[in-house]
C-alpha cells in the first residue's frame, strides 16, 4: 500500500508544478513555461522508469518528485521575477519600469490607440 501513496505524492507533486508553471505561462505567454511543465514531466518519466529499474523504493521518486517540483517553482518564478516576466500589476507609478522603453503612465493609456479608453467622453455606454 506504501507504493500507491507514493505514486500519489509523486503524481500530486507534477500536478503542483504544472498548475504553477501553466500560470505563469499564462500570464507571460511565453512558450519556454510550457517547454518547462514539459521537461520536468519528461524527466519525471525518466526517474521513475530509473527507479523501477533498478529496483528501489518508490520513497525515492516520491521525495525526488516533491523536492524538485518545490525547488522548480521557486526557481521558476525567481527567474520569471528577474526577466520581468512577472510584474507587479497594483505598483504605484514609477516603482517599477517596464522593457522596451513602454511607457505606462496614465496619460499614456489615454494617448494609445490600440487601448481604446470606456470612461469619459469616448464611453461608449454614456448616456449624459
Amino acid at each position: 500500500m506504501d507504493y500507491v501513496f507514493d505514486i500519489f505524492v509523486a503524481a500530486f507533486s507534477a500536478l503542483f508544478f504544472s498548475i504553477f508553471t501553466a500560470f505563469i505561462a499564462s500570464r507571460t505567454r511565453r512558450p519556454i513555461y510550457r517547454k518547462a511543465i514539459w521537461a520536468y514531466l519528461g524527466t519525471l518519466l525518466a526517474a521513475g522508469s530509473g527507479v523501477t529499474m533498478m529496483r528501489l523504493s518508490l520513497d525515492y521518486l516520491a521525495m525526488g518528485a516533491f523536492i524538485a517540483a518545490l525547488s522548480g517553482i521557486f526557481l521558476e518564478v525567481a527567474i520569471a521575477v528577474l526577466l520581468r516576466h512577472l510584474v507587479m500589476i497594483d505598483a504605484p507609478y514609477g516603482s517599477y519600469d517596464t522593457t522596451f522603453g513602454a511607457r505606462n503612465g496614465p496619460l499614456d493609456d489615454i494617448r494609445n490607440s490600440a487601448n481604446p479608453i470606456h470612461y469619459g467622453p469616448n464611453d461608449p455606454l454614456r448616456n449624459w
